[in-house]
């Protein structure tokens, strides 16, 4: 009667895997661009100009400069909205997908850098 246990409990070899009939990926032509050297480049060159863009931004007298305190005042909003987003930006990204993630993130230094320039021109003549 043992046997005849062992014989009903199915076997990794019994399993039948649903087979696919589409193209291998060996068959799609690989792009230059969805590369995992492309894409540690363009991170890499983000994470090195994004430090000297924080800083020409700042040395260039917009938001304030004439005043040290709104300087301050304004790196300190910035660096307290990054704090919040870092811990809350993991479950955002899950949530709306990294492409909008990502699209966001491109769209606040522009604004950031057009508020610093409209600051510049209106108000620091």
């Amino acid at each position: 009667m043992a046997a005849q246990d062992v014989a009903k409990h199915a076997s990794i070899e019994d399993a039948s895997l649903p087979t696919s009939n589409s193209t291998s990926t060996e068959d799609v032509p690989k792009r230059w661009y969805r590369s995992t050297l492309f894409n540690a480049f363009v991170i890499g060159s983000v994470g090195f100009m994004a430090p000297g863009l924080w800083n020409a931004m700042n040395d260039l007298g917009a938001g304030g400069a004439l005043d040290p305190y709104l300087v301050n005042a304004a790196n300190a909003l910035v660096f307290g909205i990054m704090g919040i987003l870092c811990l809350f930006g993991a479950p955002i990204a899950n949530r709306i997908g990294l492409a909008n993630t990502l699209f966001l993130g491109a769209v606040g230094y522009p604004l950031y850098s057009g508020k610093s320039y409209l600051i510049l021109s209106w108000y620091c003549n």
